[in-house]
């Protein structure tokens, strides 16, 4: 699919968004649109002034001794939401070759979850009495798809790192509803970085018949062993892990990447799941 293709479908999605009254999912359509003409088009774009982005909705309540730091915080990550949401479908959409199709496919759909993502962020900053921007940080792009890739998991990583600082902010301040919205962005985030990492596994090819390639190479486990950790939470993580990939080796090698993160991953991914 052109660039040009691409675009008018999404201003004929959103058109039809308008269509049935769906005005808040227009809107953020809208910004998505026009953060694409900016990345790609070299176009200025121009922000609505906020009571134009509003519905009829009830106005919700503003949490008291809400931190304004917490929402210009929150207003980062809705930038970046807004980001990868577009980063991902330019490329899915200059991605070429069959082997990629699915890849593809897997990257659109991490998009569309990123775009439910930047819905949650800008409803919780309205909700705390704050204003979503309507602006977003520059996407990456590249001619080469393994690239496109590891620009991805990259964006990933750096989510995964923000919304972990971020659910520590919500924590001091009890703000409950933001950290539980938070920690199921979180877990999304965390899966799109294994299906980067596996799709990267998959797209690796050996330098000559003798030297296979590190599929792994890049994570945050490279210089470990499976004896650094806790033989327990090895197990758990393995357990987990092999829900998303067959292949027992990066099982393994996304199990030390968390693992190496926060010792206690899997207890405290069991801990939520219990709740």
């Amino acid at each position: 699919m052109s660039r040009e293709d691409f675009k008018a479908s999404l201003e004929a999605l959103q058109q039809d968004l308008w269509a049935v009254k769906q005005d808040d999912d227009a809107y953020l359509l809208k910004t998505i649109i026009e953060g694409y003409e900016q990345a790609f088009e070299g176009k200025t774009v121009s922000i609505p002034e906020p009571e134009k982005v509003l519905t009829e909705a009830v106005e919700a309540p503003v949490e008291a001794n809400t931190n304004q730091s917490f929402i210009d915080a929150l207003n980062g990550d809705l930038s970046r939401e807004y980001q990868a949401a577009i980063q991902y479908i330019q490329h899915a959409s200059v991605m070429e070759g069959a082997e990629f199709i699915s890849i593809m496919e897997e990257l659109m759909a991490h998009a569309d979850e990123e775009i439910a993502h930047a819905k949650k962020i800008s409803d919780r900053i309205d909700y705390l009495g704050g204003v979503p921007v309507a602006t977003m940080e520059q996407a990456k792009i590249s001619p080469d798809a393994i690239e496109m890739l590891e620009q991805d998991k990259a964006s990933e990583e750096e989510a995964i790192t923000r919304y972990k600082e971020r659910i520590e902010q919500a924590e001091s301040m009890k703000d409950y509803g933001s950290k539980n919205m938070l920690m199921d962005i979180l877990e999304e985030e965390e899966e799109h970085r294994n299906d980067l990492i596996i799709a990267l596994g998959k797209k690796s090819t050996p330098v000559n018949e003798e030297e296979e390639p590190d599929l792994m190479k890049g994570g945050l486990a490279d210089d470990k062993k499976v004896d650094d950790f806790n033989p327990a939470q090895i197990e758990m993580g393995k357990k987990v892990e092999s829900e998303h990939t067959e292949d027992e080796d990066i099982a393994t090698e996304i199990t030390k990447d968390h693992l190496t993160e926060d010792p206690k991953y899997y207890d405290k991914l069991k801990e939520i799941e219990d709740k």
